[in-house]
């Protein structure tokens, strides 16, 4: 690809709580020198954005960043009002909490339909070390991204060492999804297991309900 063609792709971005309008002014001029995808700003000033740019480049920008951490109805206020003032683009930041919740929910779902299935399907007795073995797996996990937030909140200043140094909004923006995106690929794979027991759950009880016919 060609330089043109990799910042026609390239959201120009500036997200600092500290950025004032003449950065913003800088920014958007820069994208427009260099005709990327779009500006990528706070909310605060989509609208003053979109009457500079008049058209020239669309204006993309972020709600609930950079965590998310906020009701779906001040979320929903925000994007309408960015939308409203012209953005072009909105990216929502999902609430880290509920990527827990959904990992925990499917967890137990997995957990829950297991126990059933080898229980009342397959008539194997309660196995304790099993139920432990589970919660090992609960604290692994934890370690684990306990390890994975330590990694990446480090890795800035590994990247400044080497002298490939990574924007400040970037690099917590970076954080965010590496964790969400950690957390719900795992939760994809408890809930395609409790999915599966699910489904052999109803079918051994069809086939049952069949043979007592």
């Amino acid at each position: 690809m060609t330089r043109e063609e990799i910042l026609s792709h390239v959201d120009h971005t500036l997200l600092k709580p500290e950025a004032t309008w003449p950065q913003i002014q800088t920014l958007c001029d820069e994208a427009i020198a260099n005709h990327t995808a779009s500006v990528c700003i706070n909310t605060c000033y989509v609208k003053q954005a979109v009457e500079y740019m008049a058209g020239r480049i669309p204006v993309c920008c972020v709600v609930g960043f950079p965590l998310g951490a906020m009701d779906t109805k001040s979320k929903a206020f925000e994007a309408k009002t960015a939308i409203e003032n012209g953005a072009a683009e909105v990216d929502m930041v999902i609430n880290i909490g509920w990527a827990m919740l959904i990992f925990l929910a499917a967890y137990l779902a997995n957990v829950a339909f297991s126990l059933w299935y080898n229980i009342k399907i397959l008539h194997e007795s309660f196995d304790k070390d099993k139920l432990i073995a589970s919660g090992l797996k609960i604290l692994t996990f934890v370690v684990g991204l306990t390890l994975l937030c330590t990694a990446i909140t480090t890795l800035p200043l590994f990247a400044n060492q080497v002298g490939w140094a990574i924007p400040e909004e970037y690099s917590d923006l970076f954080a965010d999804l590496i964790i969400i995106g950690a957390v719900l690929l795992v939760a994809c794979k408890y809930i395609k297991e409790a999915f599966t027991k699910f489904v052999a759950i109803l079918n051994a009880k069809t086939e049952g309900g069949i043979e007592n016919e």
